[in-house]
Order: C-alpha cells, then structure tokens, then sequence
C-alpha cells in the first residue's frame, strides 16, 4: 500500500548511518508548512506489523519519534533526494548546489524543503498557470516569497530566489538561467517527478532541449510505465533518452524500477565531462537498485 512504501522510506530517512538527523529533521519541518490538503502518515506501529520485515527494533523508532505525523508528499520528495544523494556517493547535498529546475512542482513543498536543507540558490518551477497561483499562496502563506513571473532575465532572476514559471514559456530557459556574468558553471539539478513523463513527446523533446543546451550537471526525474489513457510507452522513451545523454552529451545514466511498484522508476543522470567533484552514478541496492530492477 502507498502508506507502506511511505513508512519503508522514511525507515531509510531515519536509519541512514551518516545522514539520519540530516534527512529526518526537514520531515518534522514539513509539519509546520502551511495545510496542503495532502494526508498525514502516522508513525507508529503494532505488534503484527511486518515491517521491514522486523529486522529492526519498533522499539527504536518510539523513542525517536513517538507517534509524530509526517506529510506523504514531504516524506516522498526527501526520498527521491535521498536516492540521488545515495547513488552518487553522497557528493550531491542542497547546500552544494547552486539551482534547482523542477517541471512540474506540484503544491510546492520541495522548495521550503530544499531550503530547510541548506539550499541559497535560485529556485525555478515550471508548471501550470492554476499550480502556480496555488503554489504562490501556500508558499507566501508559509512565509517562503515566491515570484510569478513571464519575461525573466538572468539579471532580474537573481535578486527573486524562487520564481514560479509557465510551462508555455519553458523554451525561455536557458535565456534566463545562462550565467554570462559569471565565470564559473552553476551546478544546476533538473528535477520531473512523474510530471515530464506525463506530457506528449513535443514538450519532452522541448524541455529535455533546453536542458542539455544549459549543460545541467544533475537530472532526477521519476515516471510511470504510462499515465492514465496516454498511448506513450514511457520505458523506450527513457532508455532512447539515455542513450543520447550518454553519446551525445556525456552523462553517466542509472534508470530502475521502485522496488515496491509494478510501474514507478527511477532516472537519474549525471555529467561526466567538466565534473570537478568526480560524482559518478552508482546502482545501490539500498535504495533498490539491482540486476533485477536496472534496466539501463
């Protein structure tokens, strides 16, 4: 059930050797963002419960955490970056980089939660006109400013650190974000969870063509098998995509499917070349990923 991926996730949140507090803490923060009409996950648990298939102490999490409430939606987008932070060798934290482009930013929690992470930098979000105003009123609600806005420019971007954009206007992208007054490359992380993959294929190749025209170093991006009706097959899709990351533009690729789905996988890719941290893709299996979930 959705609950226990949810509760298998957050185990992993909390039980990480080396970042435990790190991750856990922004859950418990997200309990103070304001309401959006996302369930709360209840952590407790009963004696017949087999989780993770008991190999831990329940004891353990009652003192950690007693009965505390975590939103679904916070605990899911902590654990597609804890993923990414995994499979590359945790080299990849919020404070190391310098923007984060998210297509499709649903209620707009990942930008409060990148930012009780550590994240400084430029925060961009391409959506719907609707998801935008939504996302503008819950942010501003929270105390978290929040711009909407057409005609951007790289100069009037940066003074505005997050700024909610049309996804009719993605092909101003890299006009807005190229770094002609800086010298050095800004490390930048593209991030589509289950939202690329829901568009037609012209919008994918629009976005994607921006992307790789910036040089985004990082791309995180999650997707079904199909969405709904779609007739758009989404696994020859990812693994034509990979092959060009790989060949034509020189990213390291990893795609494998969400061990506790049937339709849920991962994609995460990572340049190569100009790479100065040395951050390499590897396929973990603490986060799922092994020779009978990888498929690329």
């Amino acid at each position: 059930s959705s609950d226990t991926t949810l509760i298998i996730w957050l185990q992993r949140l909390v039980e990480d050797e080396l970042w435990g507090e790190e991750w856990i803490n922004p859950a418990i923060a997200g309990n103070n963002y304001a309401p959006l009409m996302v369930p709360l996950l209840s952590f407790k648990y009963t004696e017949d419960h087999d989780f993770a298939n008991n190999q831990l102490s329940m004891d353990s999490y009652h003192q950690r955490l007693g009965t505390m409430q975590f939103k679904h939606e916070r605990i899911s987008h902590l654990h597609h970056f804890y993923v990414l932070n995994i499979v590359t060798e945790r080299k990849i934290l919020p404070k190391h980089l310098d923007q984060i482009i998210e297509f499709g930013g649903g209620t707009g929690d990942n930008i409060p939660m990148f930012r009780e992470m550590g994240f400084t930098g430029t925060h961009i979000v391409y959506d719907f006109t609707p998801m935008l105003l939504t996302q503008q009123f819950f942010l501003r609600l929270s105390n978290w400013p929040a711009y909407y806005g057409n005609n951007i420019t790289y100069h009037t971007l940066y003074g505005r650190k997050t700024l909610l954009m049309s996804s009719d206007h993605v092909k101003r992208l890299t006009q807005a974000l190229y770094p002609i007054s800086s010298k050095r490359k800004k490390k930048t992380l593209f991030l589509a969870t289950w939202s690329l993959s829901e568009t037609s294929l012209t919008t994918r190749e629009d976005v994607m063509s921006e992307i790789l025209q910036y040089q985004v170093e990082i791309i995180l991006i999650v997707f079904k098998t199909q969405h709904g009706m779609s007739p758009i097959e989404n696994i020859p899709w990812a693994k034509e995509l990979a092959i060009k990351l790989v060949y034509d533009y020189h990213y390291e690729v990893c795609i494998w499917k969400l061990p506790q789905s049937n339709h849920d996988y991962y994609f995460i890719a990572i340049r190569s070349d100009d790479n100065n941290d040395n951050v390499v893709v590897r396929c973990e299996k603490v986060v799922g990923c092994h020779s009978k979930t990888l498929i690329a």
